[in-house]
């Protein structure tokens, strides 16, 4: 596969240069690297040149706002009508084949394809409510009662060397 100067940029220094956007327009964005990279492949192998950009400031998400941490993928711009077709055609999941079914116990409507109701938990075929197995419950909680005698050995260290340091600054004998 031949490499553009554009995709040789990108990955060089994570992204692009003004005159490349001025030629190429933004198709998607997401805050996730590997959808990006997902969408980027998708256009790569349907024969259309695609950059991300923006990938490698993802990392300080949190930190900078959501807008200004969105991967983009971008296309040229004569083959943006192609690229949101392929797109279009792709992501889009049709869901008309399947029936709404109706929650017997609390109403809500659910797509045919789950066997419990989003809402209330409750068996869409039998109407019966959700019962938790209370003996993973009972499992559970025996474990977290535990804890490793290092981590009681941890913490008195470190109780240890914080009064050390405390003694060592604040009561010097010189």
């Amino acid at each position: 596969m031949c490499i553009s100067a554009a995709s040789r940029f990108t990955a060089e220094c994570g992204c692009i240069g003004y005159s490349m956007k001025s030629s190429y327009i933004m198709i998607y964005s997401t805050l996730n690297a590997t959808e990006a990279y997902i969408v980027k492949f998708l256009f790569e192998n349907n024969g259309i040149e695609a950059i991300v950009d923006n990938d490698k400031i993802n990392f300080f998400f949190g930190i900078v706002s959501a807008k200004d941490a969105m991967i983009e993928v971008w296309v040229p711009g004569n083959k943006y009508k192609e690229a949101a077709k392929l797109l279009l055609e792709k992501s889009a999941i049709d869901l008309s084949k399947y029936e709404q079914i109706g929650c017997p116990r609390c109403g809500e409507k659910n797509c045919g394809l789950f066997d419990y109701c989003w809402k209330c938990l409750a068996n869409l075929k039998s109407g019966e409510a959700y019962k938790l197995d209370q003996t993973i419950l009972k499992e559970g909680n025996k474990k977290s009662e535990k804890r490793p005698l290092s981590l009681y050995i941890l913490i008195i260290l470190i109780a240890l060397l914080i009064a050390g340091y405390i003694a060592f600054f604040y009561f010097k004998p010189f």
